[in-house]
């Protein structure tokens, strides 16, 4: 029995910082119009894994190191190339899928654990993975409140900022190695293909009920808990995957605010 309320108690943990942590770090990178950046780092991160898992490595710092060095890389490839930055994302996207799957095909045995990475399972959470996630959670919360004017500056335009004498590019990158580690400490809960939806669906849904900058990240907050906590349970209803049903659940709100807003706009 004891066990029980354990697990329960630890699967709740790892659903709401989850939720949390995703959808924090999502809003940045949806209000930057990096949205691919967060699919870009999760399957960079599950090709890490993946790698970590055929020559035996750990996995958490290798998904955490190519998850970081994807988002160095995409940068550069822009610029050199004269390509959109989003291009490059793509790049850099299609890379890692060849890697992962190569991954998962050349390794001997059983390949659930890292079929795992790909849906998820927050049924598994261990307490070692709630701690990794509850320190990117707080870390990212102070980086959050210490650098709000400057990230409020970057939202509006990197190029302003920096001539306003911001170094945007230390917030740029130290956001992206942020969602870095937010991405690769809910890989094994969520999924690698799962875990979109949790940085961009909250964002999408918030934008359409408030364009407020603080209410709008806290409604996106509240959306990405409220979508995590409530695809547990139609999971936990249906017997579905959890990610699957945290994306289900995820893009029912935003479907709810598009009715919300449209409904605002004809009154």
């Amino acid at each position: 029995m004891l066990d029980t309320i354990v697990l329960f108690r630890d699967v709740i943990l790892g659903v709401l910082l989850g939720g949390a942590g995703c959808s924090l770090v999502g809003f940045y990178l949806s209000n930057l119009r990096m949205p691919f950046m967060g699919v870009c780092l999760s399957h960079a991160a599950m090709a890490g894994a993946v790698l970590a898992m055929v020559f035996g490595l750990p996995v958490w710092p290798a998904a955490f190191g190519l998850a970081i060095l994807s988002a160095f890389f995409v940068g550069p490839i822009a610029d050199r190339t004269g390509m959109d930055v989003n291009v490059s994302m793509g790049i850099i996207f299609s890379l890692m899928m060849g890697i992962a799957f190569l991954g998962i095909g050349a390794m001997k045995g059983p390949r659930s654990e890292a079929l795992g990475l790909i849906w998820g399972s927050v049924l598994f959470v261990r307490e070692a993975d709630l701690l990794w996630m509850a320190g990117a959670v707080a870390v990212t919360i102070v980086f959050v409140v210490v650098c709000d004017k400057e990230l409020r500056a970057v939202l509006f335009s990197r190029e302003v900022a920096a001539s306003a004498g911001i170094r945007e590019s230390l917030v740029f990158y130290t956001l992206l190695v942020l969602s870095g580690a937010m991405i690769t400490t809910n890989l094994e809960t969520v999924g690698g293909l799962m875990l979109f939806s949790l940085l961009v669906n909250p964002t999408a849904a918030a934008m359409r009920l408030t364009s407020r900058y603080g209410p709008a990240l806290a409604t996106t907050v509240a959306i990405g808990v409220l979508s995590a906590s409530g695809g547990l349970v139609l999971s936990y209803l249906l017997g579905a995957p959890t990610g699957a049903s945290i994306a289900l659940v995820s893009f029912l709100f935003f479907a709810a605010s598009v009715a919300i807003h449209r409904l605002r706009k004809n009154m």
